[in-house]
């Protein structure tokens, strides 16, 4: 699930996933750990793909999907996110070797070289039940029963299949991270090439490795399923314990088995392509065409090379 772009359509269940520790460019509120470090840290991370992508130019940062076009071509300006920050040197110090940084731990050490800066804000992420043709509710659940019911979620529910009871453990440390770790490493056996080049589960087994070697706790939560018409996205009436998806007259969660009336649809604004903006907004016609122009040059001569 792309965050630099507005989400269109149907969204599947997500798990949403942050490491809590100590750090200087964020707060460490004792709720809603991963939703709130998203959205302190994602314009960070997005300036972190620019660099190593060479996509910043003249202090601005150009959107991936860019299509050459000028009156749709988006960016941000660098000093706006870093400068509050710190600046470049002092975000590049706190998370070049942090033990949180699970995003650049599964980015692999060969993808820091001597002119790639490494990934900024590694400590989150996001891991969609669905990837590709993979479903994943079924494929935890197989898991789940093949690795003798590990992780035991105490704290969470039994539920069928166990995607929905899994993540109502929202704290993890100790041994339920040696569980959690059981149960991907099994998700990924199974799973084939497919899940095995997944890279939102290739950032949460990162995460969960990096947690339990240096004794960190991951925080998450799991988001219902929903669609989105790009303006608002709404998520779908679902059990208010395990989060199942149900239809708003059900009155039996299909999942967990509660009785009583499914939380209603809600809606709220879709989070669109922030910190992106029209360029033509931020500088102007002229500006726009110049610097798409350089840019356009730029990745000629790296396709050519």
């Amino acid at each position: 699930m792309k965050r630099s772009a507005a989400i269109l359509g149907p969204t599947p269940s997500f798990v949403r996933w942050a490491i809590r520790v100590e750090c200087p460019l964020r707060d460490l509120p004792d709720q809603n750990l991963p939703d709130s470090t998203f959205r302190e840290l994602r314009g960070l991370r997005e300036l972190s793909y620019g660099l190593r992508q060479n996509r910043v130019f003249n202090g601005i940062c150009i959107h991936p999907e860019w299509n050459q076009d000028s009156d749709t071509a988006k960016g941000f300006f660098t000093d706006e996110i870093c400068e509050v920050f710190g600046g470049p040197d002092f975000v590049d110090s706190c998370c070049k070797t942090c033990p949180a940084n699970a995003c650049q731990v599964a980015a692999g050490p060969s993808s820091v070289t001597a002119d790639q800066r490494p990934l900024w804000a590694g400590c989150y992420g996001w891991f969609p039940s669905r990837h590709e043709a993979q479903d994943y509710l079924q494929l935890f659940h197989v898991a789940w029963e093949a690795s003798n019911g590990k992780p035991d979620i105490d704290g969470g529910l039994k539920t069928t299949p166990c995607w929905y009871g899994l993540w109502q453990v929202h704290h993890w440390a100790g041994q339920r991270l040696e569980h959690l770790d059981l149960l991907i490493n099994q998700v990924i056996e199974l799973g084939g090439a497919t899940v095995a080049n997944d890279p939102n589960l290739g950032e949460l087994a990162a995460a969960v490795r990096q947690c339990r070697d240096s004794q960190l706790s991951l925080e998450t939560e799991l988001v219902p399923a929903g669609h989105s018409d790009g303006i608002h996205w709404c998520l779908e009436s679902h059990c208010p314990d395990c989060g199942k998806e149900m239809d708003s007259q059900q009155l039996d969660c299909p999942a967990c088995g509660r009785h009583g009336r499914p939380h209603p649809e809600s809606r709220r604004k879709v989070l669109g392509q922030r910190p992106y903006r029209p360029l033509k907004q931020m500088i102007g016609p002229k500006k726009t065409e110049e610097i798409i122009l350089t840019y356009k040059k730029t990745k000629d001569r790296q396709v050519n090379n």
